[in-house]
């Protein structure tokens, strides 16, 4: 609980930046439900869809990067964009590689239990199981790229020697706000993801839960980072640093 108490700190004193990266995502989200009400437009609305998804993650990892080095110290959209812009190749080459695990592991399941054999129940427990499973990757590449500033093969070798167990507040805000909300969410309203041929009150829902979703993304990648930066990460050798033990004291 103190862990998010100091998290939810952090972000009330940068309550400008965190302001600016949920209002860009909420534009985000409404330039996503243009392109599903008008298809006419999808190659200019995909286009402004993608180079605002970039740019948020420019900033959003120029900010992780700031609460790293400075904490609560508020920050220019200048400076979270060059600092941002530094760690981007690394930060969107992890979020590829999640995406293709998130999508081969469902499939090699359905290849390894034909598709007419499973149960509705198995076939909605596919996702979140694989988020489950990819938690630890997750919740530790971006972070130790972040507080490191080491490259993607190196955060791998750093991220199996951190036990994520150890970051219970973390882990247990991510199960609930990550993987539970939301997969329930979805199987409650499964609607949402329809096409419709105008706005309506459930799209406005959708958008409202969707920003919300992401605020507690923020908490969450703010909560990764300080777990890792307290682990004792050499970035110039970028290597994970055991505790040594304390020496006995000398003989009298």
């Amino acid at each position: 609980m103190n862990e998010i108490k100091e998290t939810l700190a952090i972000l009330k004193a940068r309550w400008y930046e965190v302001t600016l990266i949920i209002g860009l995502w909420f534009l985000h989200r409404l330039i996503v439900l243009t392109l599903r009400i008008y298809p006419d437009i999808t190659t200019l609305v995909s286009f402004v869809t993608i180079s605002m998804s970039l740019f948020i993650l420019v900033v959003s990892t120029g900010f992780l990067r700031t609460v790293y080095l400075e904490q609560d110290k508020r920050q220019s959209l200048l400076d979270l964009m060059r600092i941002g812009k530094h760690f981007f190749w690394r930060i969107l080459g992890g979020g590829i590689l999640l995406g293709f695990a998130m999508m081969f592991f469902p499939w090699l399941l359905s290849i390894i239990i034909k598709g007419d054999t499973i149960s509705p129940l198995v076939n909605r427990m596919r996702f979140p199981f694989m988020q489950l499973i990819l938690a630890k990757l997750t919740l530790l590449i971006p972070a130790i790229i972040i507080v490191a500033d080491c490259s993607l093969s190196k955060s791998f070798g750093i991220m199996w020697k951190v036990k994520l167990l150890k970051a219970k507040p973390l882990l247990t805000f991510f199960l609930i706000t990550g993987i539970v909300i939301p997969n329930l969410f979805m199987l409650f309203f499964p609607g949402f993801l329809r096409a419709h041929s105008s706005i309506t009150w459930g799209d406005a829902i959708f958008i409202l839960y969707s920003t919300i979703s992401h605020i507690m993304a923020l908490m969450v990648s703010v909560m990764a980072v300080r777990f890792v930066s307290s682990l004792g990460i050499d970035c110039a050798c970028q290597a994970f640093i055991e505790p040594t033990p304390p020496s006995a004291p000398p003989a009298p």
